[in-house]
């Protein structure tokens, strides 16, 4: 992404009743713009304009906002009205209105704007949990901000850290480590699973809290984790068993086996965008599961032909599975 977005959008026309004037994007920033005039008095008429800038390609990014400048330029009469505007965005959809004061009647009426902007991050606030202390002989730099830790608390919990603080690193000598390629608020948000008063795993973290203990060879904050996904995680079955398949929980994967008692359930892991991903023991444990708890038709039942009305053909002619009486009784349907 350029360091600056910038854009002119030329000379627009604004007319009487409400209109779309311009639209555009630029790096996973758009807007849209719409004008109109409004009556004050015989005298006096406004134009309003209204911006609608979308931000939500740029948070998927990662960014907390946009910031700069809007100029915008009103031409009547032979002279133009300059307005400039210094706007902070940080909603996904944030508006921005100006107002113009103008002669009654112009022949006509037409403006331009232009933008100079940039994305930015905020800081993350400091974590009191990893102040210094007597308890703390280290310190980890995220995002440019210290974590003081505790080496032999981290290398209990982490064969990562215990690896990293090993002799065999040159790390292990340094009072402060830089470790990359994380951000601040989810490594706190990993480490304090761990620590004294823990604070536990929910279904809006759980995945990237597996990540982050994969990362980090962290078996304690799996267990936590693992724990969470077993008895209190309301995720929908498909959801959980991707997550453990991905990261090898095999209890996890077990349970939601078990719970594939329906053809609703059948299809919704089916149909899951996950399901492309899922390692084909797992693929495998689930054929076995439907398998397992279907059964023949009896031969007696009879379906209707469709090309022969009030003709019934038995079942015998064509079999079909179907599932257990106890699996559809689970069944959603």
């Amino acid at each position: 992404m350029k360091k600056f977005i910038e854009y002119d959008s030329g000379v627009k026309t604004v007319q009487m009743h409400e209109r779309n004037i311009d639209t555009g994007s630029q790096d996973d920033l758009a807007w849209g713009v719409v004008g109109r005039y409004v009556q004050q008095d015989k005298v006096v008429r406004s134009v309003v304009l209204t911006w609608v800038f979308d931000l939500n390609g740029i948070k998927r990014k990662g960014f907390d906002g946009v910031g700069g400048c809007l100029e915008a330029y009103l031409y009547s009469g032979g002279g133009h009205t300059r307005i400039p505007m210094d706007i902070d965005l940080t909603k996904n959809m944030h508006k921005i209105r100006a107002n113009f004061d103008v002669e009654a009647n112009p022949r006509v009426l037409t403006f331009r704007f232009t933008l100079k902007l940039a994305p930015y991050k905020n800081p993350p606030e400091e974590d009191p949990t990893f102040q210094k202390s007597d308890e703390t002989d280290c310190a980890l730099k995220v995002e440019g901000i210290l974590m003081h830790v505790n080496k032999s608390y981290l290398s209990m919990h982490s064969e990562y850290f215990k690896a990293l603080f090993s002799a065999n690193f040159s790390e292990s000598g340094k009072e402060v480590i830089v470790i990359e390629e994380v951000k601040y608020k989810d490594i706190c948000m990993l480490l304090k699973v761990i620590y004294p008063r823990p604070v536990f795993p929910n279904d809006s973290n759980v995945a990237k809290l597996l990540e982050l203990a994969d990362r980090f060879l962290m078996c304690s904050a799996i267990d936590h984790i693992e724990r969470h996904l077993l008895t209190t995680s309301d995720l929908e079955n498909d959801k959980i068993l991707g997550l453990a398949d991905k990261y090898n929980l095999p209890k996890v994967i077990d349970k939601c086996i078990r719970r594939i008692t329906s053809r609703y359930m059948v299809n919704q892991i089916r149909d899951s965008p996950e399901y492309s991903e899922y390692s084909l023991t797992t693929k495998g444990r689930i054929l076995d599961r439907i398998f397992s708890n279907m059964e023949w038709c009896p031969p007696d039942v009879r379906r209707v032909d469709p090309y022969r009305p009030g003709v019934y053909i038995p079942m015998s002619q064509g079999k079909r599975t179907r599932f257990s009486n106890e699996s559809r009784q689970a069944s959603p349907e």
